[in-house]
């Protein structure tokens, strides 16, 4: 089995091409936005721009690129027939089921757009600035848990699909709680709403239902991808969005 696998969650050419154009308007809005942001909470300029280059455009690039991490062998007895007692001139003769041992693999990766890339933003976005101040931490942690709770709770396993839930659920909630927390320091609102949507997404809608999507016995589960990329890809972009209607641009 290969270490990577390339997958598509979309297939129209017209989709692919809208997703790409309104990635890039993203781009454009969010670079703008973060970069005075950035400036005014004294985070570099270079990760202004990964970080709107890498959720807005990266992210999509890099969504039909899932890495292989573990390899799960699977067995279960199939049963074919069943147990019967035939009566042939009055004497019963007995034909038990068959039982054949059934042996798969189930593959479980990541997905690169939809899981390690938001991941590794969210990192950075904490060593930047939550990390030094251990109270803005841990209302982040706290929040991070909420969005998580809630992600599990909407979250849905679909047999040969993946995990679906509505994603402007995480972004929604997460705009909440980090408002609750966060209200005496509005602008670290579009940084906590983007963290804690995608870490929540990815820890509640994938993690948390890994034994429901183990069970149906797929061949590969995709972390991030096979339907919940768009989830966390929609999610974090629309939490930076709808942060940016409520948090004015700073100057100084």
């Amino acid at each position: 089995m290969k270490r990577i696998i390339f997958t598509k969650f979309l297939n129209e050419p017209f989709i692919i091409i809208l997703y790409y154009i309104a990635s890039i308007i993203l781009f454009i809005i969010t670079y703008t936005y973060i970069t005075a942001l950035f400036e005014y909470l004294r985070i570099s300029q270079i990760v202004a721009f990964i970080f709107a280059f890498s959720i807005s455009i990266l992210s999509l690039v890099f969504s039909p690129i899932n890495i292989v991490i573990k390899e799960i062998e699977r067995k279960r007895i199939l049963e074919i027939g069943k147990d019967q007692v035939i009566y042939i001139f009055g004497i019963p003769f007995y034909f038990p089921s068959i039982k054949i041992e059934q042996r798969s693999n189930t593959y479980i990766a990541i997905n690169v757009g939809g899981a390690l890339i938001p991941f590794i933003m969210s990192i950075i976005l904490i060593e930047s600035y939550f990390i030094y101040k251990y109270y803005y931490m841990i209302e982040l942690i706290i929040i991070i848990v909420f969005v998580t709770l809630i992600s599990k709770l909407f979250s849905k396993v679909i047999p040969s699909v993946g995990v679906a839930m509505h994603p402007i659920i995480p972004p929604l909630f997460s705009i909440f709680f980090s408002y609750i927390m966060f209200r005496s320091n509005i602008l670290l609102l579009p940084l906590s709403t983007y963290i804690s949507s995608t870490l929540g997404t990815i820890i509640g809608a994938d993690l948390l239902n890994m034994k429901k999507i183990i069970d149906n016995n797929p061949l590969i589960i995709s972390i991030g991808g096979m339907g919940t990329f768009d989830g966390i890809y929609i999610s974090g972009l629309l939490s930076l969005l709808l942060s940016f209607l409520i948090v004015p641009l700073p100057t100084r």
